[in-house]
């Protein structure tokens, strides 16, 4: 039965796309909290953001076309190692891999994004046009 057949489908998936989006980026705010923490910076953090988004990718991969899930885990444990293995075997479920990596990865570069921008104007140091707010002096005065 062609899609068009089925609006409901496309609808679920639509729905369940929009309930990602939405669900995804606040997940990063712990690898956030992380990093300040840890005072990574530069290289280092950008290593362990690779990482956690390459595993995002690999688990929607495992999940999805491996039908791995939680109670597989417990209730057939030989399994998951061969499925976990499995992915790199085909060449098209590792270039999946890193597409949703880098999928992940843009998400939370926008995300981040809005809270640094959100933050910067909250603090004053821009408007919400971006441009640098005027600082001023304790008594209300502009500062020279």
């Amino acid at each position: 039965m062609p899609l068009a057949d089925r609006p409901w489908f496309l609808g679920q998936h639509l729905l369940l796309l929009v309930f990602a989006v939405a669900a995804f980026p606040p997940s990063f705010l712990p690898f956030e909290e992380i990093a300040r923490r840890l005072r990574l910076s530069g290289g280092p953090r950008l290593a362990v953001l690779a990482g956690r988004t390459f595993l995002a990718g690999y688990g929607v991969v495992l999940g999805r076309f491996q039908r791995i899930n939680s109670w597989i885990v417990f209730r057939n444990p030989p399994r998951v190692p061969r499925a976990a293995i499995g992915i790199f075997t085909p060449a098209r479920l590792l270039g999946l891999t890193l597409a949703l990596g880098a999928v992940c990865a843009l998400l939370y570069l926008l995300f981040r994004g809005a809270l640094v921008r959100r933050a910067r104007i909250q603090q004053g140091v821009t408007d919400p046009r971006g441009a640098p707010c005027k600082r001023r002096a304790p008594d209300g005065e502009p500062a020279a």
